[in-house]
């Protein structure tokens, strides 16, 4: 690295931490949020989280403060994304955003989460997918109702049509080609 270039930060969601990261080697050490911590707990086999966590000297856990996840909630609703986020998700982002805003580095985020991909483009933060291939387009979504096709900025309480009744949907608005699959110009 060149000196004078700030060492990137590495910031990892469920999915990565589900897939073996925190067995693999990484420099600088990566980071992670107790939501994230807690949904591994809640979502991996007894073995695989004492495997895992027996690794944790290897990751930093700490959280963004809720400013900035605030900041997250309300891009994620601009976006469409809302919905699809957890809390968890929401705060890897804040802290990716956090953590480019206070040490001036670049940031990266590891995850197969579409949603969380797509909200960390918009937000000017890289991310990588580990098991997939990872959003070829950036989308922004608008919700609509099912069966009478009012459409909805903010989706109502249980994600139900407040006229008819019916089942609250999403489709995209806006389509962009990912920066990484973009052609350079001929």
């Amino acid at each position: 690295m060149p000196s004078g270039e700030r060492p990137r930060a590495i910031v990892l969601d469920t999915s990565a931490v589900l897939a073996g990261m925190l067995d693999v080697p990484l420099e600088p050490t990566p980071c992670m949020t107790t939501l994230v911590l807690n949904e591994v707990r809640a979502k991996a086999s007894r073995s695989t989280v004492d495997v895992g966590l027996g690794t944790l000297h290897r990751v930093s856990v700490m959280d963004p403060p809720p400013a900035a996840v605030e900041e997250v909630r309300k891009k994620a609703a601009e976006l469409g994304e809302a919905l699809r986020l957890s809390e968890a998700d929401m705060s890897i982002l804040a802290l990716g955003a956090e953590l480019r805003r206070t040490r001036g580095s670049p940031v990266e985020i590891f995850s197969d989460d579409y949603s969380l991909e797509n909200t960390a483009s918009h937000m000017g933060l890289s991310f990588r997918s580990l098991s997939s291939r990872g959003i070829t387009h950036v989308m922004e979504w608008r919700y609509f109702c099912r069966g009478c096709r009012r459409e909805y900025r903010n989706v109502p309480r249980g994600g139900i049509c407040e006229i008819c009744g019916s089942e609250i949907r999403r489709r995209p608005t806006s389509k962009k080609a990912h920066a990484r699959t973009q052609q350079p110009p001929e």
